[in-house]
């Protein structure tokens, strides 16, 4: 069997899994757009809040989107319900 095969048979037996994984990765890729754009702006924050603050308080200054603060948040209360039903599913 190859490893697309075997992948595929994951997905049609247990999609919650997968598409949890998938939406818990989701702010890892949010995080490092607000990352690299309070870089380019010199800030040197202590840990991970202070990113995600500092964005949402100079975002409007700069014309930096919305977006990415939002989709981390939506997408934790949505991804880690998933990723644990299809964990029990296992």
């Amino acid at each position: 069997m190859s490893d697309f095969h075997m992948s595929w048979l994951v997905l049609v037996r247990d999609p919650y899994l997968v598409f949890g994984l998938l939406l818990c990765s989701v702010p890892s890729i949010a995080w490092w757009y607000m990352y690299r754009k309070l870089g380019e702006m010199g800030f040197k924050g202590s840990w991970n809040g202070a990113y995600v603050r500092e964005y949402a308080r100079t975002r409007a200054k700069y014309g930096w989107p919305a977006w990415p603060p939002h989709v981390m948040w939506v997408s934790f209360v949505i991804g880690i319900p998933l990723l644990l039903m299809g964990v029990s599913k296992l």
